[in-house]
């Protein structure tokens, strides 16, 4: 059997997802929704150009280019009205943006587990050196170590502070955006 992409969103549902997520470009999108409902209900006879001009583009679009998604959204509202978002619909598109915002703090906590396991490393070839060092040498090392693992510490709590603070923050975007 041939592999054919299962579509997940169609443009409308991934316009409504990219409303909600956080980060810069998703805010960028957010401005121009704004500015483009300011315009419509302002009446800019601008937009009926523009308007056609994309019209045009989309008639002359291959069949098979990713673009005409927006004009057949166009062509599918103007024959059937949209049904509206349902509540599993909403904390479907909720929980792939929270995906989508806490990708980073994964990543965050992946470095953190290594940096761990290295630390754990070097306590290992400590201990190693302890059967062949003089006790002034495992003194030394020891009292390094001691002091770099409460930098570590202090540092992964700090993190984490900051890691708490982000998500909810994003967590409370992503709430009002949802309302």
């Amino acid at each position: 059997m041939g592999h054919h992409p299962t579509p997940i969103l169609d443009i409308r549902g991934a316009a409504r997802l990219w409303a909600c997520l956080p980060g810069a470009r998703a805010s960028a999108f957010r401005s121009t929704l704004a500015d483009t409902w300011i315009r419509v209900f302002g009446g800019d006879e601008t937009l009926v150009d523009d308007i056609r001009r994309n019209r045009q583009i989309q008639d002359n679009l291959p069949r098979d280019h990713p673009g005409r998604a927006f004009g057949e959204a166009v062509d599918e509202r103007t024959q059937t009205p949209p049904s509206p978002l349902t509540i599993p619909d909403v904390q479907n598109i909720i929980t792939r943006a929270v995906e989508t915002a806490l990708e980073p703090l994964h990543d965050r906590i992946r470095r953190e587990i290594t940096a761990r396991e290295d630390s754990e490393n070097r306590f290992i070839r400590i201990l190693e050196d302890v059967r062949n060092g003089t006790r002034q040498e495992i003194e030394a090392r020891l009292t390094a170590e001691r002091a770099a693992r409460e930098i570590e510490i202090a540092d992964l709590r700090a993190r984490n502070a900051l890691l708490v603070g982000e998500l909810e923050r994003s967590n409370t975007r992503m709430v009002r955006n949802v309302k």
